[in-house]
């Protein structure tokens, strides 16, 4: 779990994030603020797996936008490149019964997801 993530949340913690990344990303955020630990990690997981698969596919740019609310967290990445299965970010979105969308275009991918603002926990399933 990196420290930044919690310590700061997950704007700071993507934008650190980012200067690992060989290829430009973006990122803007709207009202995100802090959310459930697992709800912020699971977050940051999947645009990072999102952004590691279209990397590995030979995306050149990443776009990513975080809007938070009361109610729910989402995510969108954009890439310029297609990607393979999305199996681990999959996983993480239904643990928490979250919502994924991917649409693929000639130009290339956007996934979006959205996970509730507070995590229901293991005890409570």
């Amino acid at each position: 779990y990196p420290p930044l993530l919690e310590a700061e949340g997950l704007e700071a913690a993507l934008s650190s994030a980012r200067r690992t990344i060989a290829i430009p990303v973006d990122i803007t955020a709207e009202r995100i603020g802090r959310y459930d630990r697992f709800v912020e990690e699971s977050v940051y997981f999947c645009v990072l797996g999102v952004i590691a698969e279209a990397v590995d596919a030979g995306a050149t740019r990443v776009t990513i936008t975080l809007h938070g609310g009361t109610d729910a967290v989402r995510f969108c990445v954009d890439a310029d490149s297609a990607v393979g299965r999305l199996v681990a970010v999959e996983d993480r979105i239904d643990a928490l019964d979250g919502l994924l969308t991917v649409t693929s275009e000639p130009a290339g991918i956007t996934i979006r997801g959205e996970l509730p603002a507070r995590a229901r926990t293991l005890e409570s399933a």
